[in-house]
């Protein structure tokens, strides 16, 4: 593959896109009012038609007063837009209750109630502040028992009783609150379960993995140990009694090894990686009679071997062999690690084989671990860049980790590739060198053009062109309004 198509491959890990501008002649940017031209390519990516990913960018990078975009989208006509800008806002400590008000749906505002419990910000104080404020926050029947397990109210169980009761509520929000009865001592969920059979069975699978999905975040292991139970007719690989053996192993150590030996027992051989997976994703030992079934000699299932008899601490390093071999279950496990945990050899190979076999989540995750490289061991970093020279790949993923590292003044480590052939490497590292470096006055003016459309910029990258570009005029409060208007 060359230069051109890997780079428009890098391009589409999309934090939103926006449309490139045409006109005539020579410099086509050089009548462009630069503020206007800022504005305008903001307002196609977060206005009427914006994408609630790139809130997710800008809040992830701390842009200059992202906080206000934040707020501005509120209002948005996107529901989307909303729970994402109203999510991101109260992970940044706004009133949790205020935003909830401010939110015009009660699926926008369920959906700001569990991703509150996900990201561990619904806590019971704040949980019993919201059922006392009930009347003003009306939700979901699942959020309101989301809030319930939280706070903890004197008639919880009573509470729990009257909407598991209820025929009328929707079966996850029962199934939720048949689930907190068990947490209690009152199992309950048998009984839910055998009220789904009017259902089809993939809805009723939904339904059941939806409720189990909740559990660990809710530490209910009382309940999990009831599914497991309930579910052990089900086949060794049914995606249902794997969900139930991860809660396990989260929230419930010996349960969930007990779950995961029930499911390895009865495991087929063509399943033995997958219930492996189970143990490496909980950072769990293996047992040898588990490992002493892996008999084949296929180079795949020895380095699969070993690292399932690595200690969790070793894993990362003893999955080398596995990057090499581009297995995906272990590429997407390590995707998933905190860098901050990796040493950088594994990062540099992970990089590579980003490179060499570019797709989106690979991309994605190369891009932060070498944001973690840049931040842990510069020099190190420095040195990877200076390197892959004649790499246009894994040059962009490197000048990307730039860009997402919140470390300020380490962007003009990418200023000499402003000068190299590749106009779209030229392009991410005045970038780089804007958002993270030390830029002049001929960055700045070079930055709306790539903002517009010129220079090669990946589409991805020209609205975080254009809001540093209006943060570096003082213009961002003034066009605010016109970014974000209907």
């Amino acid at each position: 593959m060359g230069r051109i198509p890997l780079i428009l491959v890098v391009s589409l890990v999309a934090w939103g896109a926006v449309g490139s501008t045409s006109a005539q002649g020579t410099d086509p940017y050089s009548e462009l009012d630069p503020v206007d031209t800022s504005t305008m390519i903001l307002r196609r990516s977060l206005g009427p038609g914006g994408a609630p990913a790139l809130l997710e960018f800008f809040d992830d990078r701390d842009v200059p007063r992202v906080r206000e975009l934040l707020e501005s989208q509120l209002d948005h006509a996107s529901p989307l837009m909303r729970t994402t800008a109203a999510s991101r806002l109260v992970r940044r400590g706004a009133p949790a209750l205020e935003i909830l008000e401010r939110l015009q749906t009660v699926d926008e505002r369920s959906a700001l109630i569990v991703d509150m419990l996900a990201s561990d910000v619904l806590d019971r104080d704040l949980a019993r502040t919201l059922l006392e404020q009930s009347d003003q926050v009306d939700v979901s029947d699942f959020a309101r028992v989301v809030i319930l397990l939280v706070g903890q109210p004197d008639d919880l169980a009573t509470q729990l009783a009257a909407i598991m009761a209820d025929e009328n509520l929707a079966p996850v929000g029962r199934g939720l609150a048949a689930s907190g009865l068990t947490e209690l001592g009152d199992a309950r969920l048998e009984a839910w379960l055998a009220g789904l059979d009017d259902l089809s069975e993939a809805a009723r699978d939904r339904v059941i993995f939806d409720v189990i999905a909740s559990l660990d975040a809710l530490d209910l292991g009382a309940a999990l140990r009831e599914f497991d139970r309930l579910l052990q007719d089900r086949p060794s690989n049914d995606a249902l009694r794997a969900s139930v053996t991860i809660g396990l192993l989260s929230c419930s150590g010996p349960d969930g090894i007990a779950s995961w030996s029930r499911l390895a027992r009865e495991a087929r051989p063509g399943d033995l990686v997958a219930v492996g997976f189970l143990l490496i994703t909980a950072d769990q030992p293996c047992d040898q009679a588990f490992l002493d079934r892996f008999t084949s000699t296929d180079r795949m299932q020895l380095a699969i071997r070993s690292l399932l008899a690595a200690s969790p601490s070793d894993r990362p390093r003893t999955a080398l062999p596995l990057l090499e071999l581009g297995h995906p279950a272990t590429l997407r496990w390590l995707g998933g690690i905190d860098p901050d945990t990796l040493d950088p050899e594994i990062i540099e190979r992970f990089v590579a084989i980003a490179a060499e076999r570019p797709t989106n989540p690979r991309l994605q995750a190369a891009v932060e671990m070498t944001a973690s490289l840049m931040e842990r061991d510069p020099d190190r970093f420095s040195a990877l860049l200076e390197q892959s020279g004649e790499d246009p790949v894994t040059m962009e993923i490197l000048l990307r980790g730039l860009i997402t590292t919140p470390e300020a003044g380490v962007g003009t480590i990418a200023r000499p590739i402003m000068n190299d052939s590749n106009r779209s490497l030229r392009a991410i590292a005045l970038v780089a060198v804007a958002t993270r470096g030390e830029p002049t006055e001929a960055d700045w003016r070079r930055l709306v053009k790539l903002a517009a459309g010129g220079g090669g910029l990946p589409s991805d990258l020209r609205p975080l062109a254009a809001w540093y570009h209006l943060a570096s005029e003082n213009a961002i409060q003034r066009q605010l309004p016109v970014i974000t208007s209907p």
